[in-house]
């Protein structure tokens, strides 16, 4: 059986992918999503690592370009292994 993690891990990799695809009304008018520069190329053992963080400090409904943003905002509050990934990726704060 899955545990609580790989479950919530799985929705928030579902959310990842599918929310871009999607314009949201708002107020009324329809907001494009966000241009993707490049693909989401986090596995799903470098998304797990951080989704601790991602939760604690973003909102996870984001896009992933939105939720980086989060956590470099919040760079002194993730854990050493969460910046690991994200600095091996290139994606550490500038």
């Amino acid at each position: 059986m899955a545990s609580q993690a790989t479950l919530r891990c799985g929705v928030v990799l579902g959310l990842l992918v599918l929310v871009p695809q999607f314009a949201w009304a708002q107020s009324g008018t329809r907001r494009q999503p966000a241009p993707a520069s490049q693909p989401f190329r986090y596995t799903p053992e470098e998304q797990e690592i951080c989704l601790p963080e991602v939760e604690r400090l973003c909102d996870i409904m984001q896009q992933p370009a939105v939720i980086l943003a989060c956590l470099h905002s919040h760079w002194d509050d993730v854990s050493e292994e969460c910046r690991t990934v994200i600095e091996r990726r290139g994606d550490g704060p500038k």
